[in-house]
């Protein structure tokens, strides 16, 4: 699941009250720097979601190896612009750690914010050792571990979703995504001095063009699932999410499988899922047949495959049904609130706001812009992409892109 158009609900966004622009800094980080961190991991969602997207619909189906070097050099860009000459290493261990919390609630997936603090820790480490060397090869370094260790909730999904059977293709297909990232990473960190130096040549008539985009038209649908408000509300569909990454790996019982997996139906629907139960079914089967096709490949075990298609269908209807809830049926900043109650530090907490405030003003611009494409007979509908994709990326991405590049590289800026 991805940050699509209905990954965060449309209406209350506002942050926490305590966590505003005046909040008190850190003594660890600076203000300056929680604020751009915010915009680092802003940049890489509603890049890599933007990634993602295109390719989905280039391909017609999901495929993890796809967009693996686009979004590795996405990452690398970004990393290279956060840290730069003069911000520290820590900053990217902090990258992390708001990553993870973001793809929470983009995803619903709790065991990626585990992985993300320490692709996040190693890459800053890495960096730290390397930059009284060199430290535009320290950035690189750095950018690449991240990014390869960034992709080790992979291995876990396998690892439960072949019942930790042997499995070459399977594996070998995540083995393939390392040489992507890592040379996307490191091409990404050389690439960033230049998208900075096209960020400061943008001129005053782009930047008043970019102003006078009428504002987007409303859409009116009606709302199919519902939302729960409340710190309350939000606290069962985290505490449910983080529960369905568990449990079902703790038993190979089909009987306590297939108890759990009925259970995660009940709720889903009990929560507002309802038809959409039937979606993430079908995503699950998708998976299945990836999966059990390369196995067959390697074994031609028809038995195999069954027997797969139980293990990786009960074990993970919990989880994708309890990460839909959380992500369609929560506002994201009830689970901020939930997790200030949790005592989490601040350092995160105001990153992840700024990523909270900045997603939906995004897609305001995205939806003015295409809404002047459609004006002016460029856009038919998301298709138009692949006929006119300069004019279209000039026009949802540019002016965006450019704020992001520049708010990076003012290390010393606290706006």
């Amino acid at each position: 699941m991805t940050l699509g158009a209905s990954s965060i609900p449309q209406h209350d966004r506002t942050a926490p009250a305590g966590l505003s622009a005046g909040a008190a800094e850190s003594p660890v980080f600076t203000l300056a720097e929680m604020r751009r961190v915010g915009t680092a991991v802003t940049m890489m969602v509603i890049g890599g979601t933007a990634i993602i997207l295109v390719l989905l619909m280039a391909m017609g189906h999901y495929n993890s190896l796809s967009h693996t070097l686009p979004k590795a050099i996405l990452d690398g860009v970004v990393i290279a612009m956060l840290i730069g000459r003069q911000s520290r290493w820590r900053c990217l261990w902090l990258l992390g750690v708001v990553n993870g919390l973001v793809l929470v609630l983009i995803t619903g997936v709790a065991y990626l914010v585990p992985v993300m603090v320490v692709a996040g820790a190693v890459g800053a480490l890495t960096g730290r050792l390397l930059s009284p060397i060199h430290r535009a090869c320290a950035i690189a370094a750095a950018a690449a571990v991240f990014e390869l260790l960034a992709g080790f909730g992979a291995p876990i999904k396998i690892y439960f979703g072949t019942g930790g059977r042997d499995e070459p293709f399977v594996w070998a297909l995540w083995f393939a995504e390392w040489p992507l990232r890592i040379f996307g990473a490191i091409a990404g960190a050389w690439l960033a001095k230049r998208l900075t130096r096209w960020a400061e040549e943008s001129s005053a008539d782009e930047t008043s063009a970019a102003a006078n985009i009428p504002p987007a038209q409303p859409v009116h649908r009606r709302r199919t699932t519902r939302v729960a408000r409340g710190r309350s509300a939000a606290a069962v569909r985290l505490t449910a999410s983080i529960l369905a990454c568990i449990l079902p790996m703790l038993t190979q019982s089909p009987v306590i499988l297939a108890a759990l997996a009925v259970i995660s139906v009940v709720y889903a629907v009990c929560v507002g899922l309802r038809w959409r139960v039937l979606y993430a079914m079908l995503g699950l089967l998708w998976g299945w047949l990836i999966l059990s096709g390369l196995s067959y490949l390697a074994h031609r075990d028809a038995d195999r495959i069954i027997a797969m298609l139980w293990t990786f269908v009960a074990r993970f209807t919990p989880l994708a049904l309890a990460s839909m809830a959380l992500v369609m049926t929560t506002r994201p900043v009830d689970v901020i609130r939930v997790l200030r109650a949790l005592r989490l530090p601040r350092v995160a907490l105001l990153p992840l706001a700024h990523v909270v405030r900045a997603i939906p003003h995004s897609r305001q611009q995205i939806s003015a812009g295409i809404h002047r494409l459609r004006e002016d007979g460029i856009w038919t509908g998301p298709w138009s992409i692949f006929v006119r994709p300069v004019p279209i990326f000039r026009t949802l991405l540019q002016t965006q892109l450019r704020q992001w590049t520049r708010q990076l590289a003012e290390p010393g800026s606290d706006r």
